[in-house]
């Protein structure tokens, strides 16, 4: 009885699944070209120290949104591939780096009510 239980569970979860995914609404953006390619440039930027991570990975990690950066990812190259934009090794590379020496600053990120003496 438990395995038929788990396979009855798995089988409510797809469903719950699909009909989630049906209830997602959608919205038409209409881009141009350059628009496309900026996109495209701006999802692709690599992470230093060794340019594994780009900073919407980066970013969709740290918000628990790994999945969602990946079908985000998945639409636009198809978008490009089917307007002839290149994608992949054919697109040119970007990547965060330092070109001089950063500007530090201490600030206050919480205010204390209480007061020090």
């Amino acid at each position: 009885m438990a395995t038929n239980r788990k396979s009855r569970s798995k089988r409510h979860e797809k469903i719950e699944i699909e009909n989630h995914q049906e209830e997602i609404k959608t919205y038409p953006l209409n881009l141009s070209n350059e628009e496309i390619i900026h996109l495209r440039d701006l999802m692709s930027i690599l992470l230093p120290p060794d340019g594994i991570l780009t900073l919407s990975q980066s970013l969709a990690n740290s918000t628990n949104r790994s999945m969602l950066e990946t079908k985000i990812w998945v639409k636009l190259t198809d978008l490009c591939k089917s307007v002839g934009i290149p994608t992949d090794d054919a697109a040119p590379d970007f990547a965060i780096g330092m070109t001089g020496m950063p500007t530090l600053t201490v600030y206050q990120l919480q205010s204390n009510e209480t007061t020090e003496k």
